[in-house]
């Protein structure tokens, strides 16, 4: 460990550092376990562009969910860095900087990652059901209506435009050959858009508002005992729709893998761990509306995204066209996938 690091997080927060190792590896910055002179801590690393606005948010969050009882979210601790606004400045006492990044240290958490276990999912389906009733915000607010299908549709725009004529990018003829299937799969999908615009029951799901978790997947949950007993990674918590945070969190957890050696190695939702999960939430948190079609919309949106994202970034490289090429694939597995979770919903998914 860098030892001026070492150095700081003792003068920040009064204990001497006796050990660190990581606990994850996301690229959003490093999860630590101190051993400590006070007991076992966690150091969180920030990314720079992680300002501390956002941290406050993230705390505040904290603060709101553990007085309702979640103590599964982890304490922050409070530094005291030199040159700061005072110990009682928020974004003063919550965060330090070394070497560029941001740092914060938390509550320790005991416990082991997801291990496909249907007590762990159904627990995890509660949580989020409490988190969302703890964290609701006002339902109503017009200036909440944002990624509406009609965005969606404007982003969709983009990438076909993008398409059309196929940029020349120095792609193998593997990727433009998936380019072409995709541009198939691009058309239903603005169908199924433009239906859900004018879908007012539709719309009342859209609308329905909380703050969000945003990327709540499974190296970012410990459990222990089958029950859900830390929640790590907090930096994407933010105002947003409820559907999008059910359809993200149940993608993560349910969805069935193929070779590790792919880019993106999705292959299907395992469709009855997907709807044990959907029917556990809505018994704690009901989402109104066509919760499932909204879910559908959300994580196909996803994965449209990440092609976006992939075809900007992409030039020549093989890694970068792997990964176009897989989610082309999931795209067009996805619908039948979900047609299975439908099927496994029986009553609940109609």
């Amino acid at each position: 460990m860098d030892p001026d690091l070492r150095q700081k997080i003792e003068q920040n927060y009064g204990f001497l550092v006796l050990g660190i190792e990581p606990i994850t590896h996301s690229k959003s910055g490093l999860i630590y376990r101190l051993d400590t002179s006070q007991g076992k801590r966690i150091l969180k690393g920030h990314e720079p562009a992680f300002n501390r606005e956002r941290l406050a948010l993230q705390h505040d969050t904290i603060r709101r969910l553990r007085s309702a009882g979640m103590l599964m979210f982890p304490e922050v601790y409070p530094a005291t860095e030199a040159g700061g606004q005072g110990p009682d400045s928020l974004e003063a006492s919550t965060l330090f900087t070394h070497a560029g990044n941001n740092f914060g240290v938390y509550e320790f958490k005991e416990g082991e990652f997801y291990s496909w276990n249907d007590e762990e999912l159904q627990d995890l389906a509660v949580v989020l059901a409490r988190f969302h009733q703890a964290c609701a915000e006002d339902r109503n607010a017009s200036r909440h209506w944002k990624g509406d299908p009609s965005a969606q549709l404007a982003n969709l725009a983009q990438l076909k435009e993008y398409l059309s004529p196929a940029p020349e990018t120095g792609q193998s003829r593997e990727v433009k050959v998936a380019l072409d299937r995709l541009r198939l799969h691009l058309a239903d999908y603005e169908r199924l858009l433009t239906e859900a615009c004018a879908d007012q029951a539709l719309e009342a799901t859209f609308r329905d508002w909380t703050m969000i978790h945003g990327d709540l997947h499974q190296k970012n949950v410990l459990f222990l005992d089958h029950k859900v007993n830390g929640i790590l990674d907090l930096d994407s918590i933010r105002p947003g729709k409820r559907v999008y945070d059910v359809a993200f969190v149940m993608g993560e957890f349910t969805s069935m893998y193929g070779s590790e050696e792919k880019n993106f190695a999705f292959v299907q939702h395992d469709p009855e761990k997907a709807a044990l999960f959907l029917r556990t939430y809505q018994e704690a948190n009901p989402l109104s509306g066509p919760f499932l079609k909204a879910i559908y919309l959300m994580q196909m949106g996803r994965f449209i995204e990440r092609i976006a994202y992939e075809l900007k970034t992409a030039a020549v490289d093989e890694k970068k066209d792997g990964a176009i090429t897989e989610l082309v694939n999931v795209i067009e597995r996805f619908p039948g996938s979900y047609q299975a979770i439908t099927d496994s919903l029986g009553e609940l998914g109609k």
